[in-house]
């Protein structure tokens, strides 16, 4: 920002209170002098308020000094004026940077919202600046990516056709049919709902994570629970990682503990403890 605007930014001294006395001074005048006269007055407008402030605030930069000759008009005239600068002909604006990997489906997450990236770029770390309206994306100090800025809850994915082609070798080995195959090992509920999830998407590429993900859960547990899981979130309308995950949890098997092996080798705590259990 300071660069932006030509300024240079000087901290006050370590334990040098008087570099702060002026800034203060100059608020306790504001203060007392313009905010306290209008405290009774009602304004219907901020376009009222703004007239009576700068009304006051005239009257206050006219007024004569006790101990020196003039006022602050005038000494602004005189001393600060010469030294302004025209502004710059286009506003700061401020930008977050974050530094992000971009997923298998070459696309990178901002604020809860994906965009796409060249495929070339797919499992690379990346840099994201971001502002108001445009989210850029850069990869070896290169800007490889540029989108205006979607702030929708429903649609969480921003892609450009060309950054995506299907014939890639970084996803040759991820499509809808090997998911679908995937899925096909729970059941067909489990298909059905894995078809669903791709289809709502404009892209079934924008899927693939959320999809590997779910069927990543399902090993974890029988086929028929699975199969039951993926039933109710159909019937559910869930087509969320997040939602299926708080689905899978509640209606998950607690997964038993394992039997005890039984070994002729295996000796219990009697052996060890001198007494006769072998």
């Amino acid at each position: 920002m300071a660069k932006h605007y030509g300024v240079a930014i000087v901290p006050t001294r370590v334990y040098k209170a008087r570099d702060k006395a002026p800034a203060e001074k100059g608020v306790q005048i504001a203060e007392r002098r313009i905010i306290a006269k209008l405290r009774h007055r009602q304004f219907h407008s901020f376009t009222e308020l703004h007239e009576a402030v700068r009304e006051q605030m005239g009257v206050v930069n006219q007024e004569p000094f006790k101990q020196l000759p003039g006022n602050r008009l005038t000494l602004f005239e005189e001393i600060e004026r010469p030294e302004l600068r025209p502004l710059p002909p286009t506003r700061y604006e401020f930008a977050d940077w974050k530094q992000v990997k971009s997923s298998m489906d070459y696309h990178v997450q901002y604020d809860y919202h994906f965009y796409s990236i060249p495929y070339l770029h797919a499992g690379k770390q990346m840099v994201v600046r971001a502002t108001s309206n445009i989210i850029e994306v850069f990869c070896d100090h290169e800007r490889i990516a540029s989108h205006i800025r979607n702030y929708s809850n429903r649609d969480r994915y921003t892609t450009l056709p060309e950054h995506m082609p299907s014939n890639h070798r970084a996803v040759a080995e991820w499509t809808p049919e090997r998911f679908v195959s995937w899925a096909g090992k729970f059941g067909p509920n489990a298909q059905s709902y894995i078809s669903h999830l791709m289809g709502r998407r404009e892209h079934p590429e924008q899927a693939y994570k959320t999809c590997a993900g779910i069927l990543r859960m399902g090993e974890t547990i029988a086929t028929e629970g699975m199969e039951a899981i993926c039933r109710t979130a159909i019937e559910r309308n869930i087509y969320s990682y997040k939602y299926f995950s708080i689905l899978f949890k509640q209606m998950a098997p607690e997964k038993r503990s394992a039997d005890p092996v039984q070994h002729k080798n295996l000796r219990g705590s009697g052996y060890y403890g001198g007494g006769t259990d072998a």
